[in-house]
């Protein structure tokens, strides 16, 4: 089991705490906890956890923001920052932009289109909803939490799901144990991330990442680790949403790692033209060659690590 703690913080003044251990999770509002109930929040996720990895939002002055706002948000920040260093909770600023990149998938996205005069031409311009995008992010990755910020609520709570999502983002970000490469496919945009299993404690990780690409039979490969399986890989794909996860199992030597690289890099590329419609020769060498890169800086992580 993975015993390391995630803690995800939405700094805003109707912010949100989200810690998450083991699909166990918790969640605190920042609007109706004083300085010092913050304060002991922190001080007992500290005592009940030895290891503990926190996200919190690197946010700055919004354009059209008042003075009022800015102010608040910034104050915000600092004081939840100085209790994770008083508490000695380590942690990591992100801006909102890098962990919605990770977190939302293409068919959550809620875009309009806005009508813009630039330079006496009038043009479509793209605005995203970035909170309904959040919520069914949320809703896609954790259909049975509960993301009203309590129970005597009706809506929906974004700052609750913000904070969710950024616990998520650190419990991706902080896998110790795996190798992994993640990289995108040029012109098809597709997210790859490559994955080495060491051993059965990688399970919940493994399980997080299946869960990502809406895997139809994530048991078969669970199960597969929890035998101790060797020698092998499997694809997963959820190209509607342009991921695609592939998990290698322990090596027993180099000639077998050649074999299964092979046959992993040739599915990848077979579901993908195939998808898109995709059929001359051209294309298919630019793929493979891509991948080739890609898995020879794979190979070398693995076997020098």
């Amino acid at each position: 089991m993975d015993e390391k703690l995630y803690m995800g913080i939405d700094v805003g003044s109707k912010g949100f705490i989200s810690m998450q251990k083991n699909g166990v999770w918790e969640h605190y509002s920042i609007e109706d906890n004083d300085l010092y109930q913050l304060s002991e929040i922190m001080r007992q996720a500290r005592l009940k956890n030895a290891n503990i990895a926190c996200v919190i939002e690197d946010v700055h002055a919004l354009y059209n923001s008042s003075a009022k706002s800015t102010f608040a948000f910034g104050f915000n920040k600092g004081y939840l920052v100085g209790l994770l260093a008083a508490n000695q909770i380590p942690y990591t600023l992100i801006q909102p932009k890098e962990w919605q990149k990770e977190m939302w998938g293409n068919a959550d996205m809620v875009v309009t289109y806005k009508e813009v005069t630039i330079k006496g031409k009038k043009l479509k311009k793209k605005e995203v909803n970035t909170k309904q995008t959040s919520i069914n992010a949320c809703k896609r990755l954790f259909p049975t939490l509960d993301l009203r910020k309590s129970e005597r609520s009706k809506k929906i709570d974004d700052n609750k799901v913000d904070s969710i999502l950024m616990s998520e983002y650190a419990r991706r970000k902080n896998l110790e144990d795996m190798e992994k490469l993640e990289f995108q496919l040029p012109y098809y945009k597709v997210d790859i991330t490559l994955l080495q299993v060491e051993s059965e404690k990688d399970i919940d990780d493994v399980a997080a990442f299946l869960k990502s690409v809406d895997a139809n039979d994530p048991e078969y490969t669970l199960d597969g680790i929890r035998r101790g399986a060797v020698n092998g890989g499997d694809t997963y794909r959820d190209l509607n949403n342009k991921r695609m996860v592939v998990l290698f199992y322990p090596m027993e030597d180099n000639t077998h790692r050649a074999e299964i690289y092979s046959h992993e890099k040739r599915h990848i590329e077979d579901r993908v033209l195939e998808f898109y419609g995709v059929n001359d020769i051209e294309s298919a060498g630019l793929l493979a060659g891509f991948l080739g890169e890609k898995f020879y800086e794979f190979w070398n992580k693995v076997t020098k690590k």
